[in-house]
């Protein structure tokens, strides 16, 4: 089966928990087994490490769901590599500029972002900008 990759990236200075905890949930978990994703990348902030491995920890379905599940703090190089890494799957971000500008730049076809503070949530399909 060819790798297909969810990217969850929440910024490097807020932590925005709520998401951290939903792409961690059991029901978005299934959400992704059923649409054929083997793996899944959280980008889970400066003060957000405790929280992933709390939501891990406490959730079984991280083991059934059958995905591979992995996440890191800051990633000082840039997020370009796990942009690439999501190209075949999708990427969800808290909607800061820097992550969707780079992710409709390498031409994903999916980008789902999220303004926690609103309660906002929205989807678009690419090219929507390519420079």
């Amino acid at each position: 089966m060819a790798q297909k990759t969810c990217f969850v990236t929440i910024g490097a200075t807020a932590s925005f928990g709520a998401l951290v905890k939903a792409t961690l949930s059991a029901q978005f978990l299934e959400a992704l087994q059923k649409q054929g994703y083997t793996d899944l990348l959280v980008q889970y902030g400066q003060d957000g490490k405790q929280l992933y491995e709390s939501c891990l920890e406490q959730s079984a379905a991280t083991k059934q769901s059958g995905l591979k599940v992995s996440g890191f703090d800051l990633e000082k190089a840039g997020l370009g590599r796990y942009l690439r890494q999501a190209r075949s799957g999708v990427v969800i971000s808290h909607a800061g500029i820097y992550p969707l500008h780079r992710t409709v730049h390498l031409t994903h076809d999916n980008v789902a972002y999220t303004i926690q503070a609103l309660g906002l949530s929205s989807t678009f399909s690419a090219p929507l900008y390519h420079s």
